[in-house]
């Protein structure tokens, strides 16, 4: 058996495709799960921030031995998030590589008998 979640599904419904999974698995699902995305891919808008969050220094070192361990975390998280802006797929690579994955894309179109057209809008 096999159950096929997309990236689409996951991320417009993440509880009932969550929900899906656990049925698909037999285990309970926990109203409590906490569904966050984390770990956004982007560009940095500022490098002097980025390079402040990724390198080391004297300073930094002196300051993360005075703040706690959860207060780092949460500080790190919220300036990667403040400091990442988002980028998607140009038009013209999406147009460029639709040609090659046409027929993969119909295909599994047909096996899941999804409308997957959106993978290819520009």
């Amino acid at each position: 058996q096999v159950k096929v979640i997309l990236y689409e599904d996951l991320a417009g419904e993440p509880g009932k495709a969550l929900r899906e999974i656990c049925e698909f698995l037999s285990v309970d699902f926990r109203e409590d799960v906490k569904l966050e995305r984390l770990n956004k891919s982007g560009i940095p808008k500022f490098g002097l921030l980025n390079e402040l969050i990724n390198k080391s220094s004297l300073f930094k070192n002196l300051l993360m031995a005075v703040i706690p361990e959860s207060v780092r975390k949460r500080m790190k998280h919220k300036a990667y998030k403040v400091n990442m802006k988002q980028v998607g797929m140009s038009p013209e690579h999406r147009e460029f590589l639709y040609p090659f994955y046409a027929g993969d894309i119909e295909n599994l179109s047909g096996l899941l008998k999804r409308d997957l057209s959106i993978w290819h809008k520009v």
